[in-house]
C-alpha cells in the first residue's frame, strides 16, 4: 500500500495512467498531485505519451515503446531544472524510438513550459470574455448555442458551480472552440467573469494556477478529462482570488461549496469593491 508521504516511483505513475495502480493507491496519488506540480507534470507527460504513442501502428515486427523503462531514474524529481534535465533525456529516448520504429512524423509534441492547459487556449479564452464584456446584457446569441445539460451528457465529471453566495449569477452558456464550453457569470453591476470547460481526453488533475492574460486574470487547472480556464477583468483581487479557489476545489470534488466557503464568499463580496470593468 503506498502512503501518503511516499515519493512515487516511476512504476507506480505509470501503472497509474495505465489504470492498473490500486483505487486507494490512485486515489493517494491524486491528493498528491493536487499539491506537487513536479508529480502532475510526471503524470501528464507520461499520459500524453503513451496516449498519442498507442493511436499509432508500429512497423511490422516493432515491439512497442516501454516507455515506463524510460523514466527510470536515480535522481528524484527535486528541483525545476533538476526535473527538466530528466524529462529532456526522456525525449530524447522517446525520439530515439520513434525513429527505430518509423513514427518520426507522428512524434507528440512536448507540453507547453507553462504546465497542461497551452497558452494558446488562455489567449483565446481571454479575448472571447473580453469581447463577452463589451457585448450588451444578453449579447452573444450569434454564438454557438449549447445548454449545460446537454454539454454535461457528453462530458463526464462537468461540474459547473453556483456562484450566488458571491453574488454572481450564470447568465448563458455557449460552445467554445470545437467541443468546449464557456459559462457567463455575471453579477448585479454587470461585473461578468467567465468559466471555460474544455473535454481533454488526456487532462489529468493538474492545480490551480493563475497565467499571465494582459488586461484580464486566468486561472487555469484540470481534472480528469477536462480543462477549465477562468477569466475576469477588473474584479477585486481578494475576491477573484476567493472565487477561483472555490470554483477550483468545486470542480475537483463535483460537490457544492460548504457552508464555510459560502459565507467567505458572501463576506468577500459585500466587503470588496465593484468591478471596475465587466
Amino acid at each position: 500500500m503506498v502512503s501518503q508521504g511516499k515519493t512515487f516511483s516511476d512504476e507506480e505513475v505509470s501503472a497509474y495512467v495505465d489504470g492498473e495502480l490500486p483505487a486507494h493507491d490512485s486515489a493517494a496519488l491524486v491528493r498528491r498531485m493536487s499539491r506537487d506540480p513536479d508529480l502532475a507534470e510526471r503524470v501528464a507527460i507520461l499520459t500524453r505519451l503513451k496516449s498519442e504513442l498507442r493511436a499509432l501502428d508500429p512497423a511490422p515486427g516493432v515491439a512497442p515503446p516501454d516507455l515506463s523503462a524510460l523514466l527510470s531514474s536515480q535522481e528524484p524529481a527535486g528541483t525545476r531544472s533538476g526535473g527538466a534535465t530528466r524529462w529532456s533525456a526522456v525525449w530524447a529516448a522517446v525520439v530515439m524510438l520513434a525513429l527505430a520504429a518509423g513514427l518520426w512524423a507522428f512524434m507528440p509534441r512536448p507540453l507547453a513550459p507553462n504546465g497542461h492547459v497551452g497558452r494558446d487556449l488562455v489567449t483565446a479564452a481571454v479575448a472571447r470574455h473580453l469581447e463577452w464584456v463589451g457585448e450588451p446584457a444578453g449579447g452573444g446569441g450569434n454564438r454557438r448555442s449549447l445548454t449545460l445539460a446537454s454539454f454535461a451528457r457528453n462530458n463526464t465529471g462537468v461540474y459547473v458551480p453556483d456562484l450566488g453566495a458571491s453574488g454572481l449569477s450564470v447568465a448563458g452558456t455557449e460552445g467554445f472552440g470545437d467541443y468546449g464550453a464557456r459559462v457567463g457569470y455575471v453579477g448585479v453591476h454587470d461585473c461578468r467573469l467567465s468559466l471555460f470547460i474544455l473535454p481533454d481526453p488526456v487532462a489529468v488533475p493538474m492545480p490551480l494556477r493563475e497565467r499571465d492574460a494582459g488586461d484580464a486574470r486566468a486561472f487555469v487547472w484540470s481534472t480528469t478529462r477536462l480543462d477549465y480556464v477562468l477569466v475576469a477583468a477588473g474584479m477585486y483581487s481578494t475576491r477573484l482570488d476567493l472565487i477561483s479557489k472555490a470554483v477550483f476545489e468545486a470542480t475537483q470534488n463535483l460537490q457544492p461549496f460548504g457552508a464555510k466557503t459560502k459565507l467567505a464568499l458572501d463576506r468577500n463580496h459585500h466587503q470588496a469593491r465593484s468591478c471596475s470593468f465587466g
